[in-house]
């Protein structure tokens, strides 16, 4: 096994201080590899060192737009729009979606397109527009058999349902969201959080306190 192998096993594991050090040996063996940029990015992300762990994945970004993988530069695009959206830096997280936008446009279907689509989602104004786009994710999921983006997409379409008023329609595509989230069919610990967040932030918003808990 590989260093960087051994990376994502801790990752997988939770293990972030473990898959941290890992791929920093990778790093030191192979600078600029992506993916071990991109694995040391997510796992400071988990340790609480956003900064540093948005650099890290931004120069994983431009390696792989340097080795053509379009593909994975996009979803990394997507991940730095949404960041920068977080932070309110509107003119940063615009450009990085317009870069998303472009490089998958022609990508095929993938988890990429997925996590652009809920992306998307998240950020417009307009409910119906936000519906639109949620299930526009939905469909890559099943498509893909892709649990990580379908828990996020049933969240975003309950939290819309919710929004419109379709209270009984919205809590139910949550519930759901949270089973596939913590069921065991969810890997990436970063969907499943975005899942479990949007869910609670409903519910907060529902005053339904039980709800929350329960979960």
């Amino acid at each position: 096994m590989t260093t960087k192998q051994t990376g994502w096993q801790h990752f997988a594991e939770a293990d972030w201080a473990a898959a941290r050090d890992a791929f920093e040996a990778a790093l030191e063996a192979v600078p600029g590899d992506p993916e071990a940029l991109d694995g040391l990015g997510q796992s400071l992300w988990w340790l609480d060192e956003r900064d540093a762990a948005i650099d890290r994945r931004r120069q994983a970004y431009a390696e792989y737009q340097r080795s053509g993988d379009v593909r994975r530069a996009g979803g990394l695009a997507t991940y730095l729009a949404g960041e920068h959206r977080i932070d309110g830096r509107t003119a940063a997280s615009a450009g990085w979606l317009s870069r998303a936008r472009r490089l998958l446009a022609d990508a095929g279907v993938s988890p990429e397109q997925g996590w652009l689509a809920i992306e998307e989602a998240k950020r417009s104004r307009d409910l119906a527009e936000a519906e639109r786009h949620a299930r526009a994710a939905l469909e890559i999921a099943h498509e893909l058999a892709d649990a990580d983006v379908e828990c996020m997409a049933l969240a975003q379409l309950g939290r819309v349902a919710v929004g419109q008023g379709r209270l009984e329609e919205g809590l139910g595509l949550l519930d759901e969201a949270m089973t596939v989230a913590l069921g065991g069919e969810s890997s990436d610990p970063l969907a499943c959080g975005d899942a479990c967040c949007t869910t609670l932030v409903v519910c907060d918003g529902l005053s339904d306190l039980r709800r929350a808990a329960e979960w």
